[in-house]
């Protein structure tokens, strides 16, 4: 795993490392070589989220693949792996897909109780405008503790669901030619 990024949205938020866009793209291509180097000619690349990160690897996807057309470089999100039906299961359940994972693999981060308590500041209009103009706004003064929705539904079982699902379809990924 890469357990860095360049998402400057959550740096004000303690313990995300952040760096810069030229070395994460530098990152992921040593990954790349290195196991084009061992012998891998196709690289399934699983970015849990996406955004700024997922971008990116993208970027340095397309720029490695120009130099090695020989190897086959999938990048897929969460969001991409899961079919349309647990998609919409997790909806209807008023669920959220992280939230759900880390209830089942750290269920002491996750503080389901503090959900109806957070104050979320500002209104979605000023947070569409600071995220698109990028006007000087901290994220966190939006979202306090991460937290943007209440998902009352989420649960270890659902995150249990998508982890299955995700793996059942990285690996029919890893088999296609």
């Amino acid at each position: 795993p890469i357990t860095l990024g360049n998402c400057s949205d959550f740096s004000y938020w303690p313990g995300y490392i952040i760096v810069d866009t030229q070395t994460l793209i530098s990152i992921f291509k040593y990954y790349c070589e290195s196991l084009r180097n061992q012998g891998f000619k196709r690289l399934i690349f699983f970015c849990c989220m996406g955004g700024n990160v997922f971008n990116t690897l993208r970027l340095a996807a397309g720029e490695y693949f120009k130099r090695h057309p020989e190897v086959d470089i999938v990048l897929v999100t969460l969001a991409q792996v899961l079919n349309s039906q647990t998609i919409q299961m997790i909806q209807k359940q008023q669920a959220e897909m992280v939230t759900s994972i880390m209830l089942l693999i750290k269920p002491e981060l996750v503080h389901m109780e503090r959900l109806g308590k957070v104050k979320i500041k500002g209104s979605i209009g000023e947070l569409r405008k600071a995220f698109r103009f990028r006007e000087g706004y901290r994220l966190s003064e939006f979202f306090p503790d991460a937290v943007n929705r209440v998902y009352k539904g989420s649960s270890g079982e659902i995150g249990l669901r998508i982890i299955k699902e995700a793996a059942n379809t990285l690996v029919e990924l890893s088999k296609e030619r």
